[in-house]
């Protein structure tokens, strides 16, 4: 399993909802949440989201070794992405300066789940690293004029709020980051100029992910609303549910000497408000609200 954790925490204004949020990304099972909340506390508020979605992935066999076989020649069925978004998480536990311990917020995760099949504790760091770019702002609007994705399909694609050409770079940039992974760990991303009138802010974030099969160590983003003091904020939680946040993978298989051996780079574009709402009873690992897929073609360095 990953060792080496990452975690970053910021606050700033997400565009599509004209509201302040906060923001962690890393491992989440050992790191605080979003207002530095405590890790089982996001973990037990993303299992039993308001809403939720879940989207097949095209992911890797990462117990493949470090070169010199080829990691990314061939997917592995079986990945999936989840987003969902949690109601009325209370704040009891947060450590951020000013924050009312007697407030709540509405809380997004994302999660990464590899195949049953795949044995995840074969997954080495020095062999394959596996990033999240992501883009924090979210979007100002869709090519239907609007920041939401009413009247489009939530099957994980972007086509619905991104022009092809802004996809296409995107795409392309993708495979060139997960190229740099080796450097540094996980590298951001700038958001191209045939982007920028659609994106809330010029560049993705990015966060290790953990490929695990084991409960909290999937989720590796989660964002919380501005705080409120009443139970039930419909307003925060429709525009955190409606809100759509484009998302890169990164898959980096790494040669024997530590640097990047082949890579393959996913754009996504999801929102919890395209998914469920959960059946009476059941439990998710996480809910829904904003992401999707296209795949980017690979890139070989040969070392």
């Amino acid at each position: 399993m990953i060792q080496q954790h990452h975690l970053f925490a910021l606050c700033l204004a997400l565009s599509s909802s004209a509201a302040a949020q906060s923001f962690a990304g890393g491992d989440l099972s050992n790191s605080p949440g979003p207002y530095g909340i405590p890790p089982d506390q996001v973990f037990d508020a993303a299992q039993v989201p308001n809403s939720y979605l879940t989207v097949p992935i095209n992911g890797y066999n990462t117990s493949i070794p470090a070169g010199p076989a080829i990691g990314t020649a061939d997917t592995l069925p079986g990945w999936t992405l989840a987003i969902g978004v949690s109601a009325n998480v209370p704040l009891a536990g947060a450590d951020a300066p000013g924050v009312d311990a007697h407030s709540f917020m509405q809380m997004t995760a994302l999660s990464v789940t590899p195949p049953a099949e795949l044995d995840t504790p074969d997954y080495k760091e020095g062999d394959w690293r596996v990033c999240a770019i992501v883009f924090t702002g979210g979007l100002l609007k869709g090519v239907n004029g609007t920041g939401t994705g009413r009247g489009t399909a939530d099957d994980g694609g972007c086509g619905g709020w991104l022009p092809q050409g802004c996809i296409g770079q995107l795409q392309a940039r993708s495979v060139a980051v997960a190229g740099n992974a080796s450097v540094g760990g996980c590298v951001g991303m700038e958001v191209p100029e045939v982007c920028k009138g659609y994106f809330g802010e010029g560049k993705g974030v990015a966060y290790e992910v953990s490929p695990s099969d084991d409960g909290n160590a999937r989720i590796f983003f989660a964002a919380g609303s501005a705080p409120f003091t009443h139970r039930g904020n419909q307003t925060l939680l429709a525009a955190a549910e409606d809100a759509v946040w484009p998302l890169v993978l990164t898959w980096s298989h790494l040669g024997q000497s530590g640097a990047v051996h082949d890579s393959q780079g996913w754009l996504s574009c999801v929102r919890s408000g395209g998914g469920d709402a959960p059946s009476a009873g059941s439990r998710a690992l996480v809910g829904g609200s904003i992401w999707a897929l296209l795949m980017a073609g690979a890139v070989m360095l040969v070392l």
